[in-house]
């Protein structure tokens, strides 16, 4: 080596020895010259001076690339409460998890409030009339009685009834008094008469109706008749108020059972059956021992319990399904018009026939109606004429278990929905986030810094030589 470049100082990656801050790439830009020269100029550290680390990696950041299109930055741009709106919409409720209502749903449920308060308004209006129309013309219409001998003598005596009370009989002949006594142990007839050529005898059912039996005792005393009770009413009650005091606390606690067990359970059919029926044979039980003990019935504990626990079962489980399909107006309604009405219309303290046309038939097939008359048939008569109000009260725990049952059905087909509309739009949430998070991965590709190279890669720029 010459002295000539033994006096030239030596150089460094990007300083001189002297302590100059001139760059490399000046140095690289002289003419190189000697094997020293070309030595420096490709230098590792030269080299890696020119394509460092840190500079590449500032080029196409990790964390860099992430803020323009990662995943918190996709998030920020389409984040799951704007990427799903179909769930939003589906579940009804805002941001906040609180139900919200538009206003077209606010214009819908107006008419439907109208119509509600129209229909309880009806009801009430019908409850009124049904409670003060039928005291207000109660007389003797039609009342079903017989007349039992041979024929001259039961056309006579016909006659003698019409003149007496005009309208007031429906009169069916029988051959006997044994005929006739017993259509009146069948509740066919409120009771009647037997007649021959030398006496008359009166048959009265005063547990049937203690009205109707003392209107026939009376006539048969002005005809100088002997009177037979055939079915004798409790002494304590003769005119079974405290059966038409019961029947109303029935179908009350029924009806307030079953809105309560729709309410606590709702979407439970099977527990709120098991309740109800819970419900009938304590109630049952209960009232068939206070009835006993104010005196309104003699005997027959287990029957007439049976009896109220059909009752209650009957109205509460229609209770159930009318509340469960048509909610708590549903069930005022059923108060309004089947309820309230057979307070009326049941007949118990004077006799059905006995009230305006039609009311009177109407009000046995309610359920104080049915109640009162089987608990009759069945504490008084041996059973006789229990058919008609058992069937009634069967028809109405029929009615009940539909209505019942298509609640539970309504319910199993809104929650399909729901869950198949769930599904899809969770399914369409899930397309809309991968095509956002592509998106934003191709931008942030496209955004990266031309010639720059990501950390490790092997084909960043090469220095100048």
């Amino acid at each position: 080596m010459s002295e000539q470049d033994r006096a030239r100082p030596p150089r460094t990656g990007a300083t001189g020895a002297a302590g100059t801050d001139e760059p490399l790439a000046d140095a690289d830009a002289r003419p190189a010259v000697g094997p020293d020269a070309a030595e420096t100029a490709v230098r590792p550290d030269a080299a890696q001076t020119a394509v460092e680390p840190d500079t590449a990696q500032t080029a196409v950041e990790p964390h860099a690339t992430q803020t323009a299109a990662g995943p918190h930055a996709a998030q920020t741009a389409a984040g799951p409460d704007t990427a799903r709106p179909a769930a939003v919409a589906v579940a009804g409720t805002g941001a906040d998890g609180s139900a919200s209502a538009s206003p077209e749903e606010d214009a819908t449920d107006l008419p439907r409030l109208l119509g509600v308060v129209l229909a309880l308004t009806i009801a009430a209006c019908f409850a009124l009339m049904a409670l003060v129309v039928p005291y207000q013309n109660i007389a003797l219409r039609n009342i079903p009685v017989g007349v039992a001998g041979e024929g001259a003598m039961v056309s006579q005596f016909q006659q003698v009834l019409d003149q007496v009370q005009p309208g007031a009989f429906d009169v069916t002949t029988y051959a006997n008094a044994d005929e006739l006594r017993a259509a009146t142990k069948d509740r066919e007839v409120y009771g009647g008469f037997a007649v021959d050529d030398t006496s008359a005898n009166a048959v009265t059912a005063s547990g049937g109706s203690g009205a109707v039996a003392q209107v026939l005792s009376s006539l048969g005393s002005s005809f100088g008749a002997s009177v037979e009770d055939v079915a004798p009413a409790a002494k304590a009650d003769p005119s079974s108020y405290g059966l038409q005091v019961a029947a109303t606390i029935a179908v009350l606690a029924a009806l307030a059972g079953g809105v309560v067990l729709a309410r606590v359970a709702p979407r439970r059919p099977r527990e709120q059956l098991v309740g109800m029926l819970t419900l009938a044979v304590v109630l049952g039980l209960a009232l068939s021992g206070v009835l006993q003990a104010v005196g309104t019935v003699d005997g027959g504990f287990l029957t007439v319990a049976a009896a109220a626990a059909l009752a209650v079962l009957a109205v509460g489980v229609t209770a159930i399904g009318v509340t469960a399909l048509a909610g708590v107006a549903g069930a005022a309604l059923f108060l309004l018009v089947i309820v309230v009405p057979g307070m009326s219309l049941s007949g118990l303290s004077s006799a059905p026939e006995m009230l305006p046309s039609g009311w009177g038939a109407l009000g046995q097939f309610l359920p104080q109606g049915a109640f009162g008359s089987l608990v009759k048939s069945l504490a008084f008569f041996g059973g006789g004429g229990a058919l008609r109000p058992l069937l009634v009260l069967v028809g109405w725990l029929v009615v009940g278990a539909l209505l019942v049952w298509l609640a539970a059905a309504r319910t199993r087909s809104a929650s399909r929905r729901r869950a198949v509309e769930a599904e899809i739009a969770a399914l369409e949430s899930d397309a809309d986030e991968s095509g956002t998070a592509d998106g934003d991965m191709s931008g942030g590709v496209a955004a990266r810094t031309p010639g720059a190279t990501e950390p490790g890669s092997d084909d960043g720029p090469r220095p100048a030589r």
